[in-house]
């Protein structure tokens, strides 16, 4: 989430900056500045209390777009909920990333790092446990290989290729081209990346 992001409000066009520390966001507008929790879902949460109330804020991401709920308790008791602000990330150079098929698509900076997939077996004096590892680079690389040592030992090569995310679905593609694949949908939380594969199992990653 970390970069620039730009929205229209009521009252016109509107930044804001986000800073991705794992498990908060440091939310900055103007010169204020508030940090959320993450939450089940991937949700950003949290408040600020000033002189006119507390605002209570919900960022959530929708593709390419980050979502955005504010909720004003006035020192009154009086609550205001103005309309929902989908804001979409500005580049460098002024531009807007919307992402689509065709193109780059998105990738999440909670996604970006080293992530490993352990899976145990052990039966009938038979064990053994393998490692699959993958790194998802801030340029768009990704890499990939597994070792199973244990009864029966092994390693499989480094592959690599490129990575992008359209909606909630990491898509995977081999080096030197080719067709996109679905690698499931993924769920971030920190140091947790919990991909549900097509056939609907599930693999829970950890950062490295």
């Amino acid at each position: 989430m970390t970069g620039r992001w730009r929205g229209t409000t009521e009252q016109g066009s509107e930044e804001i900056m986000l800073e991705d520390r794992g498990d908060s966001v440091v939310i900055r507008v103007g010169g204020d500045e508030a940090v959320g929790r993450r939450v089940a879902g991937g949700r950003i949460e949290g408040e600020v209390a000033g002189r006119a109330g507390t605002v209570r804020f919900v960022l959530e991401r929708r593709g390419a777009q980050l979502a955005a709920r504010f909720t004003l308790t006035q020192v009154d008791g009086r609550t205001e909920e103005p309309p929902e602000v989908l804001f979409v990330r500005v580049e460098e150079g002024g531009g807007e990333r919307t992402g689509g098929s065709g193109g780059e698509g998105e990738r999440p900076e909670a996604l970006v790092g080293h992530w490993r997939y352990t899976e145990t077996f052990a039966r009938d004096g038979i064990s053994w446990a393998t490692d699959t590892h993958l790194v998802l680079e801030a340029d768009g690389v990704c890499r990939s290989w597994s070792r199973t040592e244990g009864s029966v030992s092994s390693s499989e090569p480094e592959e690599r290729g490129r990575w992008k995310t359209e909606g909630r679905e990491l898509l995977l593609q081999p080096e030197g081209g080719g067709a996109w694949q679905s690698s499931g949908h993924f769920a971030a939380d920190g140091d947790r990346l919990m991909l549900t594969l097509p056939n609907g199992d599930k693999r829970v990653f950890e950062r490295l």
